[in-house]
């Protein structure tokens, strides 16, 4: 039986690759790409497999001088503070740099230091096959614009990545994937479409990937071969006097948005007040009416002193912040026993300690 599966694996990719050059052959880029969305949207890893071995992807850019990196927006955040960041860092070292985002400019975006350009393609929230062309056109035009020589993906998901860097790939442009999270994403976020359980296996459209530790180049590289690992430097220099951590102030920095799990913080702090009555909680961030709404309603007038919306700060404010807290608060589906695991060491009567 093995075997038999074996064969109609091999019949099957055979099959993808025959249409795949066919597609490629008969159609520009601008419409073959969206042609194979509709055709493989929902087995978009057989058609990355079939495109390895395809001459219709070919690295044709070899000497580096405009590179292009992607991220979903530039608001308050840490992916978007990376982008920002890796961006001024390839202009500093002489490469012309452009930024893609799926979303406009926005109030209290990021700064981009002058000459990097922004370009907004058709967000890939919502998308589907019918709808890809616009996304692929637009970013092919953009790729051949700016004659970008390497494409940087920083949002590392998505229901059409497969079919962006196969669009990126077939002009010839290297695309490397920048992964600033965990691999565990994959198996912890119960949030996560099951269709995203495929993307793993996309990843070998990509020329290589970049993560943030051995653990991740160990897993990666079992998908793409190229894998290699970075670390983001810590670019402030700390505190001095460094926080007293004495008192029982719990920093919150970060958006309130669902994926942070916000909705922890009322019940965590109402029994976390009755054993450590001057416990607080600052949210630092830029902040959901809704959730902010709806969170207001749930607290009681004797709990509303120890959750205190601070709302989003700026950059230079926030070592204030840092210096005022006695704990740090990590956020997000993937983190959200964090709070709840620290604050056990304050009921014991234990201090949070520096490491």
């Amino acid at each position: 039986m093995g075997s038999n599966v074996l064969q109609q694996r091999s019949s099957s990719l055979d099959t993808v690759e025959q249409d795949l050059d066919r597609t490629m052959s008969s159609l520009p880029e601008h419409l073959a790409l969206p042609e194979l969305a509709r055709r493989y949207w929902d087995r978009a890893s057989l058609l990355t497999r079939a495109a390895a071995a395809s001459s219709h992807f070919k690295v044709s850019k070899r000497e580096i001088r405009t590179i292009a990196i992607f991220f979903h927006a530039l608001g308050i955040g840490g992916g978007e503070r990376v982008t920002c960041d890796l961006a001024a860092l390839w202009q500093r070292m002489g490469y012309r740099v452009i930024v893609l985002t799926n979303v406009e400019p926005q109030p209290g975006d990021h700064n981009l230091p002058e000459g990097i350009e922004r370009v907004t393609l058709p967000t890939y929230v919502g998308i589907t096959p019918e709808t890809y062309g616009s996304r692929c056109d637009a970013l092919l035009g953009a790729l051949r614009d700016y004659n970008v020589d390497l494409l940087v993906f920083a949002q590392w998901f998505s229901d059409c990545l497969a079919f962006d860097l196969l669009s990126a790939r077939a002009l010839g442009v290297p695309v490397l994937l920048f992964i600033q999270s965990s691999f565990s994403l994959f198996f912890l976020d119960s949030t996560m479409p099951s269709r995203h359980a495929d993307i793993p296996l996309q990843y070998v459209a990509a020329n290589g990937i970049v993560c943030l530790s051995e653990t991740d180049r160990f897993f990666w590289s079992r998908f793409n071969p190229n894998t290699r690992v970075t670390q983001n430097p810590i670019t402030c220099a700390p505190s001095e006097p460094p926080a007293g951590l004495g008192g029982h102030t719990v920093l919150w920095p970060a958006r309130l948005h669902a994926d942070k799990r916000p909705d922890r913080v009322i019940p965590i702090m109402r029994e976390l007040v009755r054993i450590v009555p001057d416990a607080r909680v600052l949210m630092v961030g830029p902040e959901d009416p809704t959730i902010v709404d709806a969170m207001r309603g749930q607290i009681e007038d004797t709990l509303a002193p120890h959750i205190v919306f601070c709302g989003p700060q700026p950059e230079q404010d926030m070592e204030r912040f840092y210096a005022n807290g006695d704990l740090g608060r990590k956020v997000g589906h993937r983190e959200a026993s964090g709070l709840e695991s620290r604050c056990t060491r304050w009921r014991r009567g234990s201090s949070p300690r520096r490491p």
